[in-house]
């Protein structure tokens, strides 16, 4: 006779259980209560050889008959030579493109810093993918099928082709590591069907930098707020983005050592970035910390606060009759370096906090140029502010 015992546990005994621990009703089916207390059915059994424990759903949700009758279920496809784990994944629906889209939006959407921008990488996908593919099950997605869509956009709209490219082959790879569809992603593999049709990205204007002292001159007589002016000061001096100066925090700013480090989850590389500040950075931000409050933003738009958005610059030099946009002043000054210095090129970009392909030459950078960079914006200050006063 066998020793085995079935149907160990009952409904009232599962409800009132509550240490952690292993409980078995029996026949290969066990309770697991875990350290917080939930509830959750295991099918303990062998395959080839070799030992599974299959999850059978909850206890909250799946009663203990149901657990028993999933149990069996798992057990008859053993007896007929067949993966219980791979028919678990296999009876799973496969989501759509569309579906499976949304879904994974949902979970990475607080990656973004702002809104705007994570509004805009789900309707990306509204626009240009979904239309072309997004009823397609996310296994059926292929090449050929992303690239048909690309290619009605890659040549008059090229940099937000390469955003649906990048956002459609994000969503692939989140696919493949859920075991939703098979490896590879077939976008690593579309870019030499679309690179010769790419027209030439179109670059942000920017101010020819032999003007940018004399609106720096401008910029200082000007009647803007203090705040909003010296933020637009330092963003001239340290070449820096509009996002990383108007969420600038004096938690980051070393004024003794003229260091601005600002950490990677700010960065658009995703890398830490040290600013070494020059001398009239530092007197900027002196004067704005003896005006500023208690907060940490260096430069807070109002009382409560709250940073400026980037409306603040393009309405300042739209009141100054400029055509240019603030993220040009980085061309300025990486085209004044170019034609006006003898510093190497990696001071340049490093200064730009571009990312740099290879690790070892990025490794280099990190370590050997910060010197380097704080003579370039030195000399950066010096071509700014000649035409100002008080400097």
């Amino acid at each position: 006779m066998s020793n085995v015992k079935y149907n160990q546990l009952s409904a009232r005994r599962v409800a009132s259980l509550s240490a952690p621990g292993k409980y078995a009703d029996g026949n290969c089916l066990n309770l697991v209560i875990d350290e917080r207390g939930n509830k959750r059915w295991v099918v303990i059994v062998a395959y080839l050889g070799k030992r599974r424990e299959i999850g059978a759903g909850s206890a909250r949700e799946v009663s203990l008959a149901e657990a028993r009758a999933r149990r069996d279920e798992i057990k008859r496809h053993i007896r007929n030579g067949v993966d219980p784990l791979a028919e678990k994944q296999r009876a799973r629906a496969v989501p759509t493109f569309e579906a499976f889209s949304r879904d994974l939006y949902d979970e990475i959407k607080h990656e973004w810093r702002n809104e705007k921008h994570a509004t805009a990488w789900l309707r990306t996908l509204e626009l240009y993918a979904f239309p072309h593919f997004g009823s397609l099950m996310i296994d059926a997605v292929d090449g050929p099928t992303v690239t048909g869509a690309l290619k009605k956009i890659w040549k008059d709209k090229p940099e937000t082709a390469r955003r649906v490219k990048q956002r459609v082959g994000r969503v692939l790879s989140a696919a493949i590591a859920e075991n939703l569809r098979p490896g590879p992603n077939p976008v690593d593999d579309i870019a030499a069907a679309l690179s010769k049709k790419r027209a030439p990205a179109v670059h942000l204007r920017s101010m020819p930098y032999a003007d940018v002292p004399a609106f720096y001159a401008r910029l200082r007589k000007s009647e803007m707020a203090l705040t909003s002016k010296a933020a637009f000061r330092l963003l001239i001096l340290t070449a820096a983005r509009t996002g990383e100066i108007r969420f600038a925090s004096w938690s980051e700013i070393d004024l003794r050592k003229k260091l601005w480090t600002i950490p990677s989850q700010r960065m658009k590389a995703g890398e830490t970035h040290v600013v070494p500040l020059c001398a009239a950075a530092i007197s900027i931000l002196k004067e704005v910390r003896s005006h500023s409050g208690r907060g940490d933003l260096v430069f807070p738009a109002n009382a409560d606060g709250g940073p400026y958005s980037d409306a603040v610059f393009a309405a300042a030099l739209k009141r100054m009759g400029e055509p240019f946009t603030a993220h040009g002043f980085r061309s300025s000054f990486r085209t004044w370096a170019e034609e006006q210095t003898a510093y190497p090129h990696a001071a340049m970009e490093a200064a730009l906090a571009h990312k740099i392909p290879d690790r070892v030459e990025a490794a280099y950078r990190r370590t050997t140029l910060l010197e380097k960079r704080r003579e370039l914006m030195a000399d950066w200050e010096a071509f700014v502010t000649r035409l100002s006063n008080g400097n």
